[in-house]
């Protein structure tokens, strides 16, 4: 009688999950395995998204039992545009912002509550009208603006509020809006959950009393490990992330062409796409650059593919160049296949979290590239350090298991 009260419970327990968009990001396929899991388990699951269109999402993901919606969804895509005056309002801001930052003047927060809501009013009612007919929902909001979003339409409901930030909080120094909601609004979540300790340092006394940190899992979908097996590998570099800035292909580009020097026969694969157009100008910049080292025949960037990891399994090493990262998937799941491990200690600390520098992984520092190349060599002529950072590298897979960390998210949720 007992399991069955529990299971009526659990029927008619309504969760919310909200993000940007279905971008093929690690935010994204952390949130889609946990809406997956969630409608698995009998939980009434609404997985929303705060820009972008169901019918422009990766989707193909997406358990069928999960009801996805978009606030950006045809009845509301007039409305939805900023109105001229709200993009002159937020012109002027931005402007005031970056020009007075420097000389330490602040913009009231009452004009960053009016910019934000006069922008993004119809979002923020369209979630709050879902809200108010779900009084019993949990709602899990991932990065900044769904944050932002869901933060406001929460405000006076009953809905348990769990927020989750995923990249590095030093940017927010950088953002109006981000640094006015951390202050003001963020008090009034339930519970933050932080993907490391050096996320969560970044915040007052307060935040972090309300933080829970908890890792980004390993997917069970993942290729069994090659445990060793130094002499059968292909004498491929590799990073597999999106095509931006922040993860500084550059850094690697040029650590690769040292070590090639004396590594001839190795290659370098990037694989990732550019899906902005700053990313499309950056790629060009990273095709410039392999020219200038005459390494077109020997470096490739290369499109991001569904069988990513049946590809690379056998490959030489992960090497990961970024300047920041959360906790980066792309690290996780290539120490989970056994692939030897180089990564930039780089804010907020998933590497170091992570990583046990040379026990199961290589740790080094953020924009060297002497440093990064010899690692590189490293493990490239030591076929004992290379088997003991796959072997254990790939130990990584029952301790952040898919059901180990969603079993952490369900008890917040």
């Amino acid at each position: 009688m007992e399991d069955l009260r529990k299971a009526q419970h659990m029927e008619k327990k309504r969760l919310i999950f909200i993000i940007n968009g279905m971008f093929g990001g690690g935010a994204e396929r952390v949130m889609t395995l946990l809406v997956n899991k969630s409608a698995e388990k009998g939980y009434d699951t609404f997985f929303v998204l705060a820009n972008q269109r169901v019918q422009e999402a990766q989707k193909y993901d997406i358990d069928s039992k999960v009801h996805l919606i978009s606030l950006d969804d045809v009845e509301l895509s007039e409305s939805i545009e900023r109105s001229r005056t709200g993009r002159i309002y937020e012109a002027i801001t931005t402007a005031i912002f970056r020009g007075t930052k420097k000389f330490g003047i602040k913009i009231p927060d009452f004009s960053i509550y009016n910019r934000f809501v006069s922008n993004h009013g119809v979002r923020i009612n369209k979630l709050r009208s879902m809200l108010i007919g779900m009084p019993d929902a949990t709602i899990v909001a991932f990065l900044d603006y769904p944050i932002q979003l869901a933060l406001l339409a929460a405000d006076g409901l009953p809905n348990k509020l769990v927020i989750s930030e995923r990249g590095n909080p030093q940017l927010h120094d950088d953002s109006i809006n981000a640094g006015y909601f951390i202050r003001k609004h963020y008090k009034r979540a339930d519970c933050i959950v932080f993907q490391t300790k050096g996320a969560s340092s970044y915040y007052s006394n307060e935040l972090q009393n309300k933080g829970v940190i908890i890792p980004n899992p390993i997917y069970g979908s993942l290729p069994d490990a090659i445990q060793g097996g130094y002499d059968s590998r292909q004498k491929v570099v590799v990073n597999f992330c999106r095509i931006s800035r922040e993860k500084n292909l550059r850094l690697l580009i040029e650590a690769f062409a040292k070590f090639q020097e004396f590594h001839r026969g190795f290659k370098l694969q990037i694989i990732g796409d550019a899906n902005s157009s700053d990313s499309q100008l950056y790629l060009r910049e990273l095709y410039s650059l392999i020219g200038s080292h005459k390494m077109d025949d020997v470096v490739s960037i290369l499109p991001f593919s569904t069988d990513i990891h049946k590809q690379i399994l056998n490959y030489s090493m992960f090497v990961s160049s970024s300047d920041f990262e959360g906790m980066s998937n792309s690290m996780l799941e290539a120490m989970a296949i056994g692939l030897p491990t180089i990564c930039t200690d780089c804010p907020s600390g998933g590497a170091r979290e992570i990583i046990e520098d040379g026990i199961n992984g290589i740790l080094v520092p953020v924009n060297d590239k002497d440093s990064m190349a010899e690692a590189m060599a490293n493990v490239a002529d030591h076929e004992e350090l290379s088997n003991m950072l796959s072997i254990n590298g790939s130990q990584i897979r029952v301790s952040l298991s898919e059901d180990s960390i969603f079993e952490k998210w369900e008890q917040l949720m």
